[in-house]
């Protein structure tokens, strides 16, 4: 199958959800004949019913690299506040979590520098960054793909996230 091919991290299509194929389906016809496509490629209303679940992230050619430009509403609930505009290294889900400032910014440098999809399948299991149980459950987050995007089609200048959310 070609998805193991083109996205990093993927050893097994098998493991992906039917809404992270559509993302990455979508993510590929968009960019048509060009390495990568643009985020004026994209028309949120294509993937109305996935927006909850997904975020743009600018890349930045100075430090903090990353900056969170929109967060889906699961995004949001998920934090309990809303992260547009603060630095993915600070704002990052499961902060309280070690390691996974390290994790997140890691996959959004990896998208940036090889202009390639990143696949990770790895849970975030327990409460919201409040303490509080998201949706009257414990949140489970399986960040799934992190797609590059480029206004020239080739150099990288924003980052499409989407993450699979449920409750335990």
């Amino acid at each position: 199958m070609q998805l193991v091919a083109d996205i990093d991290g993927l050893s097994d299509p098998s493991v992906l959800d039917p809404e992270c194929v559509r993302v990455y389906d979508y993510w590929r016809e968009k960019r048509g004949a060009r390495k990568l496509p643009a985020r004026a490629d994209l028309e949120p209303g294509d993937l109305r019913e996935l927006l909850p679940d997904i975020v743009l992230v600018d890349v930045l050619p100075e430090p903090p690299f990353f900056r969170y430009r929109l967060a889906g509403t699961r995004h949001v609930a998920a934090r309990g506040y809303d992260p547009t505009g603060q630095a993915v290294d600070e704002a990052h889900m499961g902060r309280g979590v070690p390691g996974m400032r390290a994790r997140v910014v890691g996959n959004y440098r990896a998208a940036a520098e090889t202009g390639r999809p990143q696949f990770r399948d790895r849970l975030v299991v327990g409460a919201d960054n409040r303490g509080a149980l998201l949706m009257g459950g414990h949140l489970i987050a399986r960040v799934s793909l992190f797609l590059p995007l480029a206004g020239d089609g080739r150099t990288v200048d924003m980052v499409m996230a989407y993450t699979r959310f449920s409750t335990a």
